[in-house]
């Protein structure tokens, strides 16, 4: 099968589907004279395509899917972990780097937003792949290893949904999860799709904590740091840069790609937020 681009039948037949998906409106518009109609995009004769076996184990096999490129190695795909690129936290990762936090000790983040449609295709299981965790959790799991620079040796957590809420008849409507990692460190988060608005995360270490809040917007996020001077606690914001984020993501990407070179986030690092996710 040629990889290069997509069959000649599996496009007619996307086409043929938008025709299709088109047609009521082209019908209710159009008198009987001039009703337009489409031919089958199937054929009585016609027999199915064979397709190449998956290579990977089911583990390797992200629930990722393009339409019209075929196949996508783990090392091409660039996740866009834009927080990672954010200035405010790429600011942080140098203080801890620097030891001004200390030693780590436990990072705290809650991610919720409020989903009131329930017809919102993040609701929809078949189009989402789950609820609350995948969505907005990702990024709480995703700071906690960033941030620590360490793999998660434990996890475990919960999901709940209010009975009878139809919103949440496919996926979940909240996880609250704890991650343990080598050192001691642990990350205890929770998201939900119930709730008001709230990106935040704080990271405590021996000697101070920074907190996000919010941590995980487009925009105008926010960062503070408290520590001991003179036997009383100070606190000290930190400015942010006016870089967006996304700029800054593709721009890596692009050089990355310019000069052959591995990128920040690779698709590994999807890979294994994927895993986390589901062992919880």
């Amino acid at each position: 099968m040629n990889q290069e681009q997509p069959p000649r039948r599996d496009f007619l037949r996307y086409v043929g589907t938008m025709a299709a998906l088109s047609t009521p409106a082209l019908h209710a518009a159009a008198s009987e004279e001039n009703r337009v109609s489409f031919a089958p995009i199937f054929d009585k004769s016609e027999k199915p395509e064979k397709t190449e076996p998956p290579r990977d184990s089911w583990d390797k096999r992200v629930g990722v899917a393009v339409v019209g490129l075929g196949r996508i190695a783990i090392d091409e795909m660039l996740p866009a972990y834009r927080s990672q690129y954010e200035a405010l936290d790429r600011a942080l990762v140098s203080m801890i780097r620097d030891k001004k936090l200390g030693t780590l000790k436990e990072f705290n983040s809650v991610n919720s937003q409020n989903m009131g449609d329930p017809q919102h295709w993040r609701l929809k299981k078949a189009m989402a792949g789950g609820g609350a965790l995948p969505d907005i959790g990702i990024y709480c799991i995703n700071a906690a290893r960033f941030l620590s620079g360490e793999e998660p040796s434990e996890v475990f957590g919960s999901v709940w949904s209010t009975p009878g809420d139809a919103r949440f008849r496919e996926v979940e409507e909240s996880c609250q999860f704890v991650l343990r990692f080598p050192s001691g460190f642990s990350a205890t988060c929770s998201t939900n799709y119930c709730a008001h608005k709230s990106q935040m995360f704080r990271l405590n270490g021996f000697d101070a904590w920074a907190e996000m809040d919010p941590g995980y917007a487009y925009h105008g996020n926010k960062l503070r740091i408290t520590r001991v001077v003179d036997g009383k606690d100070q606190a000290s914001d930190i400015p942010a840069d006016k870089k967006n984020q996304f700029t800054l993501m593709i721009d890596h990407f692009a050089s990355c790609i310019q000069q052959n070179k591995d990128v920040h986030t690779p698709g590994e690092e999807g890979l294994q937020d994927q895993r986390i996710m589901e062992a919880i």
